[in-house]
């Protein structure tokens, strides 16, 4: 049941890892541990991509000489306090974020250009050091995966603001040829008022190969000779679509010019209204694509 009062709950307050050490390793009691995926072997901390940090060495342990694997060290996961290494200095504002490998004894604010490994999450900056959540899940360090999570995230649409279903066609990636994994379609929808004979101008930001487009004929019925043609700047994609249809009608090109369906980034699509009656020529087109390189 729920709590009504204070609770003694139990905890352990180390958590312990044997390691097994790579060759001609030695790391010092008090030491930043770390696992080298490229070996599955432990390492000192160090300036290396590629690490995951394990905690703080129990004891001395010296494999200098010996084969990967010749030597365990005893290493205690937790929350400690490590040299804030002056060339790139972790802020107290860093609290909650990932800090970097920099040696065996001192952590980083940055990956130093992509060279350093996740050391753990900031808990507390002060006088002495940086105090690190140093803890590892799936292999990885936990604010390597808290980090990795959050980007992810944050690409649905360059921002977190995906996260609460605000989602966009700028989440939508380049479809190569022959992909297997298949692509999102992008869909720009462009209201035709009633008028004159004229253009209607869309400058696309990504450069999009067109697959599919539709006219939803909406108002009132068209007239003999009114037409919609989809353009990519001055060269029609499409044939003069009729839209001497009802209203509430959908209506489709009967033909698509492969040479000018892809539109490239900052390049204008452009729907041609041609008014040859007086009906009225009010339509929607919607126009399907897909994200290109």
């Amino acid at each position: 049941m729920a709590l009504s009062n204070f609770r003694d709950t139990p905890k352990r307050s180390r958590d312990l890892l044997d390691v097994l050490l790579g060759a001609n390793i030695k790391v010092y009691a008090g030491g930043l541990v770390c696992t080298d995926t490229a070996t599955g072997y432990g390492v000192q901390g160090q300036v290396k991509t590629g690490l995951v940090a394990l905690g703080i060495a129990q004891r001395t342990v010296d494999n200098t000489g010996g084969n990967a694997g010749d030597k365990a060290v005893c290493v205690e996961t937790g929350i400690f306090r490590l040299g804030n290494y002056s060339g790139d200095l972790v802020p107290a504002s860093q609290m909650g974020k990932p800090c970097f490998v920099y040696d065996d004894e001192q952590v980083a604010a940055t990956d130093g250009g992509a060279a350093r490994s996740v050391a753990g999450t900031v808990v507390l900056v002060d006088a002495a050091g940086v105090w690190v959540h140093i803890a590892s899940v799936n292999g990885t360090s936990l604010a390597a995966e808290i980090a990795a999570r959050v980007a992810i995230t944050t690409d649905l649409n360059g921002s977190a603001a995906a996260l609460n279903g605000v989602l966009t066609g700028a989440a939508a990636k380049n479809v190569a040829d022959a992909n297997v994994i298949g692509g999102l379609p992008v869909v720009h929808r462009i209201a035709v008022a009633d008028g004159v004979t004229g253009n209607i101008d869309v400058v696309l930001t990504h450069k999009t190969m067109l697959t599919n487009i539709s006219i939803i004929k909406g108002q009132a019925a068209g007239g003999a000779s009114d037409t919609i043609t989809v353009n990519n700047v001055a060269n029609p994609i499409t044939n003069a679509i009729s839209i001497n249809i009802s209203a509430k009608t959908v209506a489709i090109p009967t033909t698509i010019d492969d040479a000018y369906t892809t539109v490239a980034a900052g390049t204008v699509l452009r729907i041609v209204r041609t008014k040859a009656s007086a009906a009225n020529v009010g339509c929607t087109v919607i126009v399907q694509g897909l994200r290109v390189a």
